[in-house]
């Protein structure tokens, strides 16, 4: 297993090793080869029924986990693994996590899904079909990734996160017909999305109290 970029600090994360956020926060990339691993998930899992997944509580860890044996195990439709991840999505911090769920996003996102997002979002789809979004960065997180969001304030908060002084906001666009889901259960408005399909408009630089282009 690769070693990956904590979509927090950005530092290195190995597996099998814990790994110390700046937000205090302490993660643990797992390698899923390892029998220990496959032991442990076997024993959390088994008192999931994944018929009736509303009645059961899933640690943020093992969300994935769940759906992967979701998709060993039973002939769930694509509506409700999209769901599920939906469901899910606002709970995960680890990026390899939100990085393999967006992929599973696109591969359950149907047409269906596709109109509801169009009818949620209509206010913010402009003529040509596109939605404007934002996304904050710092020198200890990623300037890339599947999170954004709608609100420029809640894109400067973010960017601001552990910086030290100067901190980015990014602003896109995006096509409706890309975006892979609309999540607002933080109240953050967050779009989720595929880094290729958005495309890059202005950087912002934010410092203190006050914006100023990069």
């Amino acid at each position: 297993m690769n070693t990956i970029n904590c979509t927090i600090c950005n530092k290195v994360m190995e597996p099998g090793k814990t790994h110390v956020c700046l937000n205090g926060k302490r993660f643990i990339l797992m390698d899923k080869d390892d029998m220990d691993y496959n032991k442990i998930l076997d024993k959390k899992i088994s008192n999931v029924d994944l018929d009736n997944l509303d009645n059961h509580y899933i640690d943020k860890d093992m969300v994935v986990p769940v759906l992967e044996r979701m998709l060993e195990e039973r002939n769930f439709s694509d509506k409700y693994l999209y769901d599920y991840i939906c469901d899910h999505w606002c709970r995960i911090e680890n990026g390899y996590d939100l990085e393999t769920l967006a992929e599973y996003l696109c591969c359950y996102k149907s047409y269906d899904d596709y109109k509801t997002l169009k009818k949620r979002l209509k206010k913010q789809i402009d003529d040509k079909g596109y939605i404007t979004i934002y996304r904050g960065f710092n020198d200890y997180s990623r300037e890339d990734g599947n999170s954004y969001t709608l609100s420029l304030d809640k894109a400067i908060w973010f960017s601001r996160r552990f910086a030290e002084e100067v901190s980015y906001v990014n602003t896109y666009k995006i096509h409706i017909y890309d975006v892979l889901a609309f999540i607002t259960d933080r109240n953050e408005a967050e779009i989720v999305a595929m880094p290729d399909d958005v495309i890059l408009l202005e950087t912002i630089k934010t410092k203190n109290d006050f914006c100023a282009k990069a």
